[in-house]
């Protein structure tokens, strides 16, 4: 009995991880800190003696706000490009209406209203590209906030190890051993989570660069679009006056 029980926790896990790694895109994500001090451990010690601890405390609380406020932003981006996408459809029904009246204005053979039509259409082409290249931006930002996400909570863990190794330390320093306690966990749990959140810091910042050239070139299109769209205002104005 104990050895199908046992078998059957090990199938759980192996099944369980791949789904675990499959949520983050297939990369294995670390679990909660393995070492933890009991804070019981250390409650008898001066609060002035305490100041680290506390310190390192409310960095952990700040890294733990932090990931909360990533995940809301990595929540909103989807709905951003859900929105964009949208953008999108619109502005290729625009362009499409806009080149049925060109081609209206083509066979009737009126100079001004081709005129016009045209700039219609430029600018309606103008708009489409624009909400491509903004689709292209939220895609890359939102894999940018994930990513952010990820160094968050790799940076929240640094920062536990880092606030559990400082308990650790106090409390070796004060002669309190609890069972199978050993001050060389706490310091390879720290410098591990420290490594880490160091290179996921990396990978965040290798992904700003594109993500930042793409808002600047959506931003751009953006403009020539509604550069264009006054252009033709001006000239269907225009054409009205004369008449």
């Amino acid at each position: 009995m104990t050895r199908w029980f046992s078998s059957l926790s090990w199938l759980v896990i192996t099944v369980t991880f791949p789904l675990i790694s499959a949520c983050f895109g297939g990369e294995s994500r670390p679990g909660p800190l393995r070492f933890h001090l009991d804070n019981m451990y250390i409650a008898q010690v001066p609060m002035e003696e305490q100041q680290a601890v506390f310190r390192a405390q409310t960095e952990f609380s700040k890294a733990k706000a932090m990931r909360a406020k990533a995940r809301a932003d990595l929540e909103q981006s989807s709905i951003n490009v859900d929105i964009a996408k949208n953008e999108t459809k619109q502005a290729i029904l625009s362009e499409d209406s806009a080149k049925s009246r060109k081609d209206a204005a083509e066979k009737r053979g009126d100079v001004n209203e081709i005129n016009t039509a045209s700039l219609a259409l430029r600018a309606a082409k103008l708009a489409r590209q624009a909400a491509d290249k903004k689709v292209e931006y939220m895609e890359a930002r939102r894999a940018y906030l994930k990513e952010q996400v990820f160094y968050a909570e790799d940076e929240m863990y640094a920062k536990e190890a880092h606030y559990e190794l400082t308990k650790a330390r106090l409390a070796e320093a004060k002669n309190i051993r609890p069972q199978k306690f050993s001050i060389a966990d706490y310091e390879k749990q720290n410098e591990q989570r420290s490594a880490r959140a160091q290179q996921s810091r990396a990978r965040l910042e290798s992904r700003k660069t594109t993500v930042e050239q793409l808002e600047n070139e959506w931003k751009r299109r953006a403009a020539d679009a509604r550069k264009a769209k006054g252009e033709m205002a001006g000239a269907a104005s225009s054409e009205e006056s004369i008449q």
